[in-house]
């Protein structure tokens, strides 16, 4: 947890009740820190201690605290500049919805450890959507329901009346499904433009292979029949396996499944190698040293081990790589 939220927490409560309150819930909370660093990284507990600490010192139900939080972040974010990001994620609230996830991919930055929860939207009318919110924490329901709430009024002049349709716990994370009640009249005109007939330039798969060296692809049996040329130089028997015995799903929190990919089009997706990443210290000389055909195929292998330094996040000019490749934990090896 980075201390951005807490400390966005922290100045919630003693704005709204005051400097004494303040006092008394940080020693209720057993947190003996006055205030939090943004960027540094601190305990999941403090925020529910300090947030359960508060609505028992002032007699505020939890959700209702956590409600009025959320509502109290977006004006926060602000003193650091990041409202001017919130503004342009979409001209309506339907594309400021559904830009979540980039959000948080965006915030990655500046956070690199940060967990964000999952945003997937999913039946659209004109009367609003309904969002799929996944979180690995527990009790921020209402919190994310405040800066929902508030997003439509700050940046869209709009009121979203926000209902909770389901609650359930799925695996290691709680999985809410609720509906965004609000004026999406931009809806009808997304619709009527889907609607005119557009014309579709082809793209040859040759040339789109070329141009996304780093290209995985798979069909609905999950099978990979086709692996991009910078990619298969750190996973050379990639081709054939089912992708979900070489990978997990890091991002979003939903299931690796042929499915559960195509009903989200506006998630961005992060998988991770299962197993570690090869490193070989000799990769430089065994390129250099062999024979290639053409000019050409020598440019195609200088692009591959430019990605796989990339990759492996190594410099092998530097006569220290060596020993910085054995510092290094299996945790960065994926």
């Amino acid at each position: 947890m980075y201390g951005l939220l807490c400390e966005s927490l922290h100045d919630f409560i003693k704005e709204s009740y005051g400097d004494d309150v303040w006092k008394l819930v940080r020693e209720k909370a057993d947190v003996r820190l006055h205030s939090f660093v943004t960027h540094q990284v601190y305990s999941e507990s403090v925020i529910p201690r300090i947030a359960m600490a508060a609505s028992g010192v002032t007699g505020t139900p939890y959700n209702e605290l956590m409600n009025s939080w959320g509502v109290y972040f977006l004006g926060f974010v602000g003193k650091y500049g990041y409202d001017r990001i919130l503004k342009v994620l979409g001209r309506h609230v339907r594309d400021f919805v559904n830009g979540l996830d980039n959000l948080h991919e965006y915030l990655r930055f500046s956070y690199p450890k940060v967990q964000p929860p999952t945003f997937f939207c999913q039946e659209e009318s004109a009367t609003g959507v309904t969002l799929h919110y996944r979180s690995k924490r527990k009790g921020y329901l209402h919190y994310a329901m405040g800066q929902l709430r508030q997003m439509g009024k700050q940046f869209y002049d709009t009121d979203i009346h926000v209902e909770v349709l389901s609650e359930q716990m799925l695996g290691d994370y709680s999985h809410v499904t609720m509906r965004l009640n609000f004026d999406n009249s931009a809806y009808r005109y997304i619709m009527k433009e889907d609607e005119e007939e557009q014309d579709i330039l082809p793209i040859a798969s040759d040339f789109f292979f070329e141009v996304f060296p780093f290209n995985i692809v798979f069909r609905q049996d999950m099978v990979v029949h086709n692996v991009g040329s910078g990619l298969s130089t750190v996973f050379p028997d990639l081709d054939g396996k089912k992708i979900t015995d070489a990978f997990l799903l890091a991002r979003p929190l939903v299931e690796f499944t042929w499915n559960m990919i195509i009903s989200h089009p506006n998630n961005l997706f992060e998988i991770m190698s299962k197993e570690p990443v090869k490193r070989e210290r000799n990769l430089h000389n065994r390129i250099q040293n062999s024979d290639y055909e053409n000019a050409n195929r020598s440019a195609d292998v200088d692009v591959e081990l430019m990605a796989f330094h990339s990759i492996i996040e190594e410099d092998y000019k530097d006569a220290n790589s060596a020993n910085a490749m054995e510092s290094l934990g299996d945790g960065s090896r994926a």
